[in-house]
């Protein structure tokens, strides 16, 4: 009885692809919801002693944007940092949330014109969100190369994929259209992969390989994470340093400048008291979780497409009608002669 409910509400044909439909892009919208916590920010007073910067948002936006230690770029590179973390935020998780509407075919039979006006909405809001990306991706949890690396993968596939699709349904090819736009969202839900890939892999290295990582991080963003708590580190004794500098002598009495450019390698394990350790094992995973993500993503859409191809076919006959009566079926032959 719910089935077909949601069937008739949807505009579904078969139980099977509203059950996909469920299990993917769905649970990535509310993947997006859960995400609203960090549009908006307010100040900490209690932990840090700060006052309110601006609006009444839930998330603490300088002390803790993403993860333990990530701030520590932000505040390094100066407000431009701040503003493109919000840019991103604002584009993509709207756009996450309201995704579900642009692939139920009700929305395409019945309202057309709000496919078409969201549809253009929303791939502008990625577009801002793939650019943001690319300032981000420097900071995000240690900026390593792995990251950085899937970042760009996943900016230019986007933006790629987007311009495919544009192009598709310019031309009338709605064929075309519908591989490129899902091509396009299997790609930005990478993001969600990426974090369900984490916890395994963080299991594994606690499990088998507890304190064999080690990734390198500055005297001064350890310091900096220490001087900073946040809701994500609310065990951190930011009063005495001494303990902290027993684990890394080297980092003890440096001047400010010498902070920056001294670097010590941080052991990789899960611990509530030791922040930078949590920090260096999210670095340590996120962009391998990142890769892995994009190409579980990517294998799993091309078996999708290959397994529709009937309906590719259903929309290269719709298309062809189409393209006739806006007098564009000569043109491909024409630019070949």
């Amino acid at each position: 009885m719910a089935t077909s409910t949601l069937l008739r509400l949807t505009g579904f044909q078969t139980p099977s692809n509203l059950y996909l439909f469920l299990a993917t892009t769905v649970i990535f919208s509310l993947f997006c919801v859960l995400e609203l916590r960090f549009l908006g920010w307010k100040g900490d007073e209690g932990v840090t002693g700060r006052r309110l910067q601006w609006g009444q948002g839930m998330g603490v936006l300088w002390n803790s944007p993403r993860g333990t230690g990530e701030i520590y770029s932000h505040d390094l590179k100066g407000g431009l940092m701040r503003v493109a973390q919000q840019v991103h935020l604002w584009c993509v998780i709207p756009a996450g949330i309201l995704l579900p509407l642009q692939f139920m075919p009700i929305m395409r039979r019945k309202y057309m014109t709000l496919h078409k006006y969201s549809g253009r909405a929303l791939f502008i809001c990625l577009m801002i969100g793939n650019i943001t990306a690319f300032k981000l991706a420097p900071g995000a949890f240690g900026g390593s190369i792995e990251t950085q690396s899937f970042s760009a993968l996943m900016g230019f596939a986007n933006s790629f994929a987007m311009y495919k699709a544009w192009s598709g349904i310019r031309d009338l090819r709605i064929d075309v259209h519908r591989v490129w736009v899902i091509r396009t969202w299997t790609f930005a839900c990478s993001i969600l992969s990426l974090r369900v890939l984490m916890v395994p892999m963080i299991i594994g290295i606690m499990t088998f390989s507890k304190e064999k990582y080690h990734v390198p991080m500055s005297c001064a963003k350890i310091e900096y994470i220490y001087a900073n708590p946040s809701y994500y580190s609310t065990h951190i004794p930011s009063s005495n340093m001494t303990h902290v500098w027993a684990r890394y002598p080297t980092c003890a009495k440096l001047s400010a400048a010498d902070a920056q450019d001294t670097w010590v390698a941080v052991t990789a394990t899960m611990d509530e008291t030791t922040p930078e350790r949590a920090a260096a094992l999210m670095g340590l995973v996120f962009g391998t979780a990142g890769w892995v993500g994009f190409f579980i993503n990517v294998f799993g859409c091309e078996i999708y497409l290959a397994r529709t191809r009937g309906e590719d076919e259903r929309l290269k006959k719709v298309s062809a009608v189409r393209r006739r009566a806006a007098g564009l079926e000569g043109e491909d032959e024409k630019k070949d002669a």
